[in-house]
């Protein structure tokens, strides 16, 4: 019997078995089937509950053609976290089909049509389905709660209450047929004798209906009640007269047709034949949110990583567990939800990493002449930036931090090449927006963006002199959202005219391009009705870049060229500064852009770096605001980047929204780290991941996890390791030498299971050590030796 029952606040999670031998072994491996942890316990008991009701199949009800695939067995224990009360329980309890129950219904769903259903699998089960509560409504609610919440059961069902009633009835009815019969037959027929039978027939069955109403007399309800003392249900019944079978239409002896007919239901009405999976949906601790303690089997972590090859991940059966630091270029991808523990882990990355540029841990060999680090903070708490401020500071590491949502930082970085054709210059500012917006830029777009860059980026000093009403010192963001008439027909018709008197003038080669660029537009023939038809679209997606001109135009900006190449530390952070804050929209197309141009530099500066023993980390707390609208960027960052040098290291919190192809390929980083997942389809993901190679994980293990838990997939030298689970202990709590000697010695017990403190303050100011160390134009790295 598989039991789920009531207890104050917690529901309870029971399997009783009949004392045979192996039943022990039984119900550990039921626990193991559910991830779930098992122990014995004294026999519940429910029989004092006062009504029972049981499931009962309704006549003509019909099965579809459900199976019990990608089944969520989480529903149930949640309905009946919220249906049932304390004291009350639902039960279901289990037998083998015969062979001929099997064969019914088997012929039952064929002749209707049905050839797939869980209940034609090898392994279904014979099913009772029982409820026990303190009313009758009650009792008949959550057994038709429970029994809609089961998977695949598609059946038209009632509930009736187990009572003697019935029986009781029937006793008395015939009492008083057999009175009426003594009283009135003799003066029907002359037979004396029939009164005195009649009478003694009466009272015979009065005092059986007496008996039967106190539960004396044998029947359903006095064999439930007896079963539920002894601690357990009634065997699920079985037929004694096998039912109608269905039949297909034909013809009679004469040759007269015959209609079809469906056949009477195959089982005991109280009966169903269901999958295996049905009953253990009532013994599944994790599937509610009120099921107690939750439990997730430890895997041991290969012996291999309980050295300390790199930065320590966490304890493992009592001992610390390493990710492997030479393969970090790999990839490093944590999945959880928000406080699961995927924003402590990639700070404490963070803070190996700064350790060792600084020299207190060792350096990996393929970092041996340099080792950058970019960090992307898109949430609007400035969290992950204060903690990896916090981490380089405890390691004596500089840092630059960029503030990208402060109005009056004049601190930048420089996206887009300064030098160079104009015409090239503009094409990559498009490719980049064709990757934040995605099909939201067409051909047409792209063409006209492409355009008005182009002359954007010849906007000089002396083209703006001649514009009245042209800001000085302002970007190219802001002169191709003119151009697009943003500020009106007048004022973009200036501007090109301007540009066109100047490369008519002095011949010069972007006023040239730019002129040629913007003759579709500013050509004199041209009308203002014509040229909104071409600039409609590609303005509205200007005008939301606009909002950051903040952003664009800043006096004091790095390349993203030079901050490679000196192997900086730089934390960008989206968050709120005192009180400014961009919208979520604006954040991640910044977001985006920068990505995307960050990946175009280091394609274009970053050339052999793993070879040389050079590299850059790149941190990301939610993927999601990166990715853009198209997977090429994520994906190169897989199978292409570490010729580069890269060595990604992204988070998320939301897998499920990110574009398929980038999920598919993150979830094949080296590293995958799943902290507890609650999305069906991202659960399916990782399970999938995790089995590859052919390890045993169930949607349970991911659904299960603790709070700062988690299974790690990983690799040593390029060799795939078997998959293992991890406490994440409390890292910030260890900041400091404390951390850096626990990377060698691994975690004491206090410090494993150390409870979450608050985050440090840490400064909010960003100022560079110098301006001249942040804008480093002219910085070499000397060769490596």
């Amino acid at each position: 019997m598989f039991l789920l029952r009531r207890e104050g606040s917690l529901l309870r999670h029971e399997v009783l078995l009949r004392s045979a031998p192996g039943s022990e072994r039984t119900a550990f491996a039921l626990a193991r089937s559910v991830a779930a942890h098992s122990e014995p316990v004294d026999v519940p008991d429910i029989a004092g509950t006062p009504v029972v009701a049981c499931l009962r199949h309704e006549r003509g009800s019909i099965a579809g053609s459900n199976s019990q695939v990608g089944a969520d067995i989480r529903v149930v224990t949640d309905v009946a976290s919220s249906t049932l009360r304390d004291g009350e329980w639902v039960a279901i309890a289990v037998r083998r089909p015969s062979r001929a129950e099997t064969k019914r219904n088997q012929r039952w769903l064929e002749h209707r049509g049905t050839y797939t259903h869980h209940s034609l699998e090898t392994d279904a089960v014979v099913i009772s389905l029982w409820a026990g509560a303190a009313s009758k409504n009650a009792a008949r609610g959550a057994v038709k709660r429970i029994a809609s919440a089961l998977p695949g059961f598609d059946l038209r069902t009632r509930a009736d209450v187990v009572s003697t009633r019935g029986q009781t009835f029937g006793f008395s009815a015939s009492a008083v047929a057999a009175l009426a019969a003594g009283i009135f037959l003799p003066s029907i027929v002359d037979y004396s004798e029939v009164l005195p039978v009649g009478v003694a027939a009466s009272v015979l069955l009065a005092s059986c209906a007496v008996l039967s109403a106190r539960g004396v007399l044998p029947s359903a309800a006095s064999r439930t009640r007896r079963a539920l003392r002894a601690g357990g249900l009634p065997i699920p019944p079985s037929l004694l007269v096998p039912p109608h079978a269905p039949k297909r239409a034909g013809t009679d002896k004469n040759g007269n047709p015959t209609p079809p007919q469906d056949g009477d239901y195959p089982l005991h009405p109280n009966t169903f034949l269901v999958g295996a999976v049905t009953p253990l949906t009532l013994v599944a601790p994790h599937s509610g949110a009120e099921s107690g303690a939750e439990s997730v089997q430890e895997r041991t972590a290969p012996p291999a990583l309980r050295e300390p090859v790199g930065p320590l991940i966490g304890s493992n059966a009592g001992a610390p567990a390493f990710l492997s630091a030479d393969d970090m270029w790999s990839g490093v991808m944590a999945l959880g939800e928000a406080g699961s523990g995927k924003s402590e882990l990639l700070g404490a990355l963070w803070g190996y990493d700064a350790a060792a540029r600084t020299g207190l841990l060792p350096t990996s060999p393929s970092l041996r002449n340099g080792h950058g680090m970019i960090a992307f903070d898109t949430k609007n708490d400035s969290k992950a930036t204060a903690s990896y401020t916090a981490w380089s500071q405890a390691a004596g590491d500089n840092i630059i931090r960029i503030d990208v949502s402060d109005v009056n930082n004049p601190y930048g970085i420089e996206l887009f090449p300064t030098t160079g054709p104009a015409v090239g210059r503009a094409r990559r500012v498009v490719n980049a927006l064709k990757y934040v917006f995605g099909d939201g830029i067409g051909s047409e777009s792209f063409d006209t963006l492409t355009r008005v860059f182009t002359a954007a980026f010849a906007v000089t000093p002396d083209v703006i002199s001649e514009v009245r009403g042209l800001e000085a010192g302002r970007s190219p963001f802001h002169y191709a959202n003119i151009l697009l008439t943003s500020r009106g027909d007048d004022l973009g018709k200036q501007v090109a005219d301007v540009l066109r008197m100047k490369a008519d003038r002095t011949g010069d080669a972007d006023a040239r391009e730019a002129t040629e660029g913007l003759s579709p537009l500013y050509d004199p023939q041209r009308t203002a009705a014509q040229r909104q038809a071409l600039v409609k679209a590609p303005r509205n997606k200007m005008e939301q870049l606009s909002a950051a001109e903040h952003w664009w135009s800043r006096p004091k900006r790095a390349s993203w060229a030079s901050l490679l190449n000196r192997h900086a530390s730089v934390v960008v952070n989206f968050g709120s500064v005192d009180g400014e804050m961009l919208d979520e929209e604006l954040s991640a197309q910044l977001a985006g852009i920068m990505m995307y141009t960050l990946r175009d530099e280091i394609q274009r500066n970053c050339v052999g770096w793993w070879d040389d023993g050079r590299g850059t980390s790149i941190y990301a707390d939610e993927l999601k605001h990166l990715a853009g609208m198209n997977p090429t960027v994520i994906s190169w960052f897989r199978n292409d980047a570490r010729a580069y040098g890269v060595r990604p290291k992204f988070a998320t919190q939301f897998p499920e929204q990110l574009d398929k192809e980038v999920r598919t390929t993150v979830m094949g980083f080296g590293t995958l780290v799943a902290f507890a997942q609650k999305d069906s389809g991202v659960v399916d993901s990782i399970v999938r991941a995790l089995s590859t190679g052919g390890a045993e994980w169930g949607a349970a293990d991911v659904y299960n996890l603790p709070r700062y838990s988690a299974i790690i997939r990983t690799t040593l030298h390029q060799g795939p390791q078997a998959p293992f689970t991890v406490a994440v202990p409390d890292f910030k709590a260890i900041r400091g030498a404390e951390f850096v000697a626990a990377q060698a010695a691994g975690l004491t017990p206090a410090v494993a299971n150390h409870p979450p403190l608050g985050m440090p303050p840490a400064p909010t100011a960003a100022v560079p050590q110098s301006e001249a160390d942040y804008l480093g134009h002219d910085y070499r790295l000397p060769p490596p030796a």
